[in-house]
């Protein structure tokens, strides 16, 4: 047991969107964690028990946690053997409470206005005051698009059988990442895995890996009904703007569709 996490952890405000079962599961982790050893060996037949759930909304609880950032993966368990997770102290640390009642969050750091200068915002000096209003200003520059973690490498894992379920290595990782920066939807993905026949592969992670190097060789299929993923700056629904745009590889003619995830225009990129 882990008394700092669970300490860290009862003195946490949470974010508003994690559910009980979230909060619990990272409660029991807490309580499991190994401090010398930097992780929580707990099983799945484990948490069905303790937690009287399915162990498809105990995956889907982890995997809101890991994206959260609140639980670290370090191995995938295989069969007879434990899933390994480490807490995040920094993710605990960055939710704790301070004297005004609010959350100390990595997009609102404790800090007195009248402190910062000028000169500290554009050279950002060693900060040798560890106090709240010496806090280095980078950590409030974060940006929205450096806080987004993707939801496609827990997605995939969740449509993979469980005892059949591997840890995702580098290869797979990078092409599911060129898959949704190319604007395949994970829908796309989704059709590519196979339904059954998992026990029959002599290697699952391979057949993955195969499968989705094809998918990012195809051309994309879209259409409104299997959408690029959203640009975030037009309209999501629709996927137009309020403003016209030049047609990819067009004539001149303007458009005032997205060419950015709007499906007949990134097709038209695409040629």
């Amino acid at each position: 047991m882990s008394s700092e996490l669970l300490n860290l952890y009862t003195n946490a405000t949470l974010p508003h969107d994690f559910t009980g079962l979230d909060r619990h599961l990272l409660e029991h982790y807490c309580n499991r964690h190994i401090d010398n050893l930097g992780k929580a060996f707990i099983g799945m037949p484990e948490l069905v028990r303790i937690f009287n759930n399915d162990p498809k909304s105990l995956l889907r609880s982890r995997a809101r946690l890991v994206k959260a950032g609140a639980l670290i993966p370090i191995t995938k368990g295989f069969p007879g053997q434990c899933s390994e997770f480490a807490v995040s102290k920094k993710f605990l640390l960055e939710h704790q409470q301070v004297t005004d009642g609010l959350p100390v969050s990595r997009n609102r750091l404790p800090s007195k206005p009248e402190q910062v200068t000028v000169e500290t915002a554009t050279s950002n000096p060693a900060v040798t005051d560890m106090s709240p209003s010496s806090y280095p200003i980078q950590v409030n520059n974060k940006t929205k698009k450096q806080q987004v973690v993707s939801s496609y490498p827990s997605k995939l894992l969740e449509l993979i059988p469980g005892r059949y379920r591997f840890s995702l290595n580098e290869t797979i990782l990078d092409l599911l990442s060129t898959l949704e920066h190319k604007g395949t939807s994970f829908k796309a993905v989704e059709g590519v895995l196979p339904v059954e026949g998992w026990d029959s592969m002599i290697s699952p992670k391979a057949v993955v890996t195969q499968l989705l190097r094809d998918l990012v060789a195809r051309p994309p299929d879209y259409s409104m009904d299997n959408k690029p993923t959203w640009c975030g700056k037009c309209d999501e629904h629709t996927r137009k703007n309020n403003y016209a745009s030049p047609v990819p590889f067009g004539d001149g003619t303007m458009t005032m569709s997205c060419i950015d995830c709007n499906p007949y225009m990134v097709l038209k990129k695409h040629g």
